[in-house]
């Protein structure tokens, strides 16, 4: 209780809130990014106003070795310019 009369309640520190600094992670937080490809298919939609087209997509896919998005099963493009991919198993493939 507060000399004015008011009550004041602290939480114990197990129920504190947690911060970005408590876990040492970059406040800045991830970069966004942008699903282009599921499955093989490429997500023309998901480009409409952004600087970036399915050419560059391509080109930063074959970069990777990738010579057909059939070898794809996941691709993200972030606003740094990066393609992050995740291939297909060859068992997996899509024909």
């Amino acid at each position: 209780m507060e000399s004015n009369g008011a009550l004041s309640v602290m939480k114990k520190p197990e129920y504190e809130s947690v911060k970005v600094k408590d876990l040492n992670l970059n406040p800045n937080g991830a970069p966004l990014t942008i699903t282009v490809i599921e499955n093989g298919v490429f997500l023309q939609e998901a480009l409409k106003g952004k600087p970036v087209d399915r050419q560059i997509i391509m080109e930063l896919a074959r970069n990777q070795g990738v010579e057909d998005l059939k070898e794809i099963a996941y691709g993200e493009y972030d606003v740094g310019g990066e393609l992050r991919l995740i291939r297909l198993t060859p068992q997996k493939r899509l024909r």
